[in-house]
């Protein structure tokens, strides 16, 4: 019974993330985001790992996985092992002012520069949780 119970809460609280998932605006859903780990009593143990599932999907909307990948390099360094060998300030960094770091074997000026008007301070806080999380 209690896996059953465990089981029926993982299924709801998998229903609430995709309806907040679906609300517009990123800053609306990390805030409703962090109420939804807060409420679920520790059933969620960390908004850095929902904010790693939202950024997860950034990455795909926003275009970075068109040149980066998880597991090899593309037409950009690859993303895996990210979390192992970087921090928060430097990828928030790479992502804002792309050619501040260019990692050998690529070339500057390949990575849009528009990041910094483009996405939110709650969308680039997102795209770091999931590149730290890899």
């Amino acid at each position: 019974m209690a896996g059953s119970h465990a089981s029926e809460m993982e299924t709801a609280a998998t229903g609430m993330y995709d309806a907040l998932i679906a609300t517009s605006g990123s800053e609306d859903r990390l805030a409703a985001l962090d109420r939804f780990v807060t409420a679920s009593g520790g059933f969620v143990k960390s908004l850095d790992a929902v904010k790693a599932a939202f950024g997860t999907e950034l990455a795909e909307e926003v275009g970075c996985v068109a040149c980066h990948s998880t597991d090899s390099d593309g037409v950009g360094p690859s993303f895996a092992g990210l979390g192992d060998r970087s921090d928060a300030a430097y990828l928030s960094e790479a992502i804002l002012d792309p050619d501040a770091f260019v990692v050998a074997g690529f070339s500057p000026g390949i990575m849009p520069v528009s990041y910094g008007d483009t996405i939110t301070d709650a969308e680039l806080e997102a795209l770091v949780a999931y590149l730290l999380s890899l």
